[in-house]
């Protein structure tokens, strides 16, 4: 998802929505991922936090995450503990 507004502002109202996101801005575009079990719910629900808070929304897309890009992540996080 990437958005307009104050980062800050932006984790805040993702997490009352009950998403733990990741920064994932890059280039000076500032965006968060985060994993949803039920997107037909969670994403109405980021939706909503994120404006109410003032955050402008610019995209937010379903990334399909490949059985190689799950393995890297998990190899990634291993190697951090």
């Amino acid at each position: 998802m990437t958005y307009l507004g104050d980062e800050a502002a932006a984790v805040a109202a993702l997490a009352r929505a009950g998403v733990d996101a990741q920064n994932a801005s890059q280039n000076g575009t500032r965006a968060v991922r985060f994993s949803a079990d039920d997107p037909s719910r969670t994403n109405p629900a980021v939706l909503r936090e994120l404006l109410d808070a003032g955050i402008g929304v610019l995209t937010l897309a379903r990334e399909e995450r490949t059985l190689e890009d799950a393995y890297f992540a998990i190899v990634a996080q291993a190697r951090q503990k």
